[in-house]
């Protein structure tokens, strides 16, 4: 076993490993929250699935569509997750408060903490966002919701989508 000949060759890397297994299993288990990626089995337990259905935020700047292809990974995700964000706003205000902050901050005042960004200033602030981002005017935004199916021949959008659970 790997600890016992550790142990046998150095007993300072033994110490250091057997207490950063131990912080690590104490800071998971305690309090819920893994400080770093190591020993966290529920990372890499088990392959990911491959999703038939996907769904996917489709935003469109000025009646225009904008592609995936014409942005990295990252830009990308700076222009769509605003939006995700601000549409999960009321439920992730309830979960991360209930769930994270109250416990791990030890408060009652959940004013510094929720956001309570109305629509009109979201819109408003994601226009100017998004005009300094593409660097061009943007007068209109128009969000849709879809639903992709993976199969053979890749992805294509589905005909069928499934209803909005607003």
């Amino acid at each position: 076993m790997y600890l016992k000949r550790l142990y046998k060759q150095h007993k300072r890397w033994f110490l250091f490993v057997v207490a950063f297994v131990t912080g690590e299993l104490f800071i998971t288990f305690k309090a819920g929250v893994t400080v770093t990626p190591f020993l966290y089995y529920g990372m890499y337990s088990r392959p990911v699935p491959v999703q038939e259905l996907n769904p996917v935020v489709n935003v469109y700047i000025n009646g225009e569509l904008l592609k995936t292809s014409d942005f990295s990974p990252l830009q990308w995700d700076n222009t769509i997750w605003p939006v995700v964000g601000f549409e999960n706003q009321e439920q992730n205000n309830r979960e991360w408060w209930d769930r994270d902050i109250r416990r791990l901050l030890n408060t009652t005042d959940s004013a510094k903490y929720l956001n309570t960004v109305d629509t009109a200033t979201f819109w408003k602030w994601y226009k100017e966002y998004l005009s300094n981002k593409l660097g061009y005017p943007v007068h209109s935004v128009e969000i849709e919701h879809a639903t992709y199916i993976y199969n053979k021949y890749g992805f294509n959008k589905n005909l069928n989508p499934l209803p909005d659970l607003e």
